[in-house]
């Protein structure tokens, strides 16, 4: 047989288009998050996450609405719509303790509710700032300090039970079989000073301060449970003990699997800060150590968007696009509100249209469909989809009657059926009317003299002209990577 090596040149191209990516073996034990490099990955294929921080998640009241309990987190979870998968909340020892006695039941309603809705949750173990969630805590509402990093975690609290590295042990022993949990997080925004108002430590002390205690923490949660994630808890943006070249050597700790960003401040810049201590050096840092980063709080005021949810809203989606672009795994929108969104705080409420920039795979990116509506269940929502009462595998244009992909003028022109989806000469791309469109049509281009012809003089022949320009050439063989096409079935 004489090849068209023209056309069999593309067709390795077009191979290598529609080539999928190999994912590494099964999760073990099924259901958990694990790591591969800078990818997350779930039952052997990648994983990427979006969703929000409420931190009240098991709150009593107090701190925060009172989620621990009641229909609260139900609400909240159902009122996000679809496309949203984690939540972060505060998995705190006073949240965990009734007068002086330990309960649980805050944090098995959070996890219970959670995995009802399909969310996973990223269990936050203390708090920089200082714990909350009861009225009266004992005196644990403080700072951590340096001692606190040194020494203090390792001795109980005023009118707690344990000590900090203790609760950690117990929180990790009751739930390590859970893979609703998707990481345990030591601590939310670590820095290492001597008081909240000084400076930072002497030389690298700051640093070196929080590698021993990172390094203790998470060797102890790894020897109790070594199948979830651990992440340290950073802001990223240059605190003290992770300012620069430190960050990367506080997330070289071999027990941290993650590193965290926190995006605040530049709402109109996609991938936000300096070169020192920005986000992109942050992802040039943990690629260098094959290590996944995720942003774990990401907050917009509206007012700083044009004074609009609209506004922020696309905002939002502008980083969602150029960080995942980036090769970040997971962001987390500060924060969620039952109440609704204000046009001067972070929360983000039902009917936000934020909810919908933080859908990953959006069914419809160009056109407003929050609630992914898609009544027919194909890839395409309702909002974009040409033709919403048939499920197609491929994008359907307009004017496009019998939803095969081609349009009726284009059907006139090549001599299909425009009215007839399938059967002999119905289908523009089935070549030989075995109703796939596969290699065998993609290599009647190789028939001798066909490609590269125009018409109307022979071997020209309409059949083949799929982009109706008058030439069969590359244009017509390329249409076989619309997507959905290449290996379909009419029906």
């Amino acid at each position: 047989m004489r090849w068209n090596f023209a056309a069999l040149g593309l067709l390795v191209a077009l191979a290598g288009l529609l080539a999928l990516v190999p994912g590494e073996s099964r999760a073990t034990p099924p259901g958990f998050v694990t790591a591969s490099g800078t990818q997350l990955m779930l039952d052997g294929q990648p994983y990427r996450f979006s969703g929000f921080n409420i931190y009240f998640a098991n709150s009593d009241g107090w701190c925060g609405p009172g989620f621990g309990a009641g229909s609260g987190l139900d609400e909240g979870l159902t009122a996000m719509g679809p496309g949203k998968s984690v939540i972060r909340g505060w998995f705190f020892q006073p949240l965990g303790t009734d007068g002086g006695v330990r309960n649980w039941s805050r944090f098995d309603h959070t996890l219970s509710v959670a995995a009802a809705h399909g969310f996973r949750v990223i269990v936050t173990l203390t708090d920089q700032w200082g714990e909350c969630g009861v009225l009266e805590d004992g005196g644990t509402n403080y700072y951590k300090t340096a001692d606190w990093y040194t020494s203090g975690y390792m001795t109980p609290d005023a009118g707690m039970t344990a000590s900090y590295r203790d609760w950690a042990a117990e929180v990790v022993t009751r739930y390590k079989d859970d893979p609703t949990v998707l990481m345990w997080q030591l601590i939310n925004e670590a820095e290492v000073k001597a008081t909240s108002g000084s400076g930072c430590l002497p030389g690298t002390q700051s640093r070196d301060a929080l590698i021993a205690w990172a390094t203790d923490v998470s060797g102890l949660i790894k020897s109790i449970d070594p199948e979830h994630l651990v992440s340290l808890g950073t802001i990223g943006g240059g605190q003290c003990s992770t300012q620069y070249t430190e960050y990367q050597d506080v997330h070289a700790i071999p027990t941290i699997d993650v590193c965290e960003y926190h995006d605040y401040g530049s709402p109109t810049v996609p991938i936000p800060g300096d070169f020192w201590n920005g986000l992109q050096r942050r992802v040039d840092q943990c690629n260098a150590l094959n290590k996944p980063l995720f942003i774990g709080e990401l907050g917009i005021i509206p007012t700083t968007t044009g004074g609009t949810l609209e506004g922020r809203a696309a905002a939002i989606q502008a980083k969602r696009d150029a960080q995942l672009a980036a090769g970040i795994d997971g962001i987390l929108a500060w924060s969620w509100s039952n109440a609704g969104s204000t046009l001067d705080n972070w929360d983000i409420g039902p009917g936000d249209p934020a909810l919908e920039a933080l859908i990953l795979d959006d069914n419809c990116p160009a056109d407003a469909n929050p609630q992914q509506e898609n009544a027919d269940g194909d890839r395409w929502g309702d909002a974009c989809d040409n033709c919403p009462a048939v499920s197609t595998p491929w994008t359907v244009p307009l004017d496009d009657a019998d939803c095969d992909s081609v349009t009726d003028a284009a059907e006139a022109f090549i001599g299909t059926d425009p009215d007839a989806r399938c059967g002999p000469g119905a289908w523009p791309f089935d070549f030989n009317d075995d109703q796939v469109a596969d290699l065998s049509d993609v290599l009647q281009y190789n028939l001798p003299g066909l490609f590269a012809s125009v018409g109307p003089n022979p071997p020209y022949d309409a059949r083949y002209d799929l982009s109706g320009d008058g030439g069969i050439d590359l244009s017509d063989v390329l249409l076989y990577n619309t997507p959905g096409v290449f290996g379909a079935a009419c029906e």
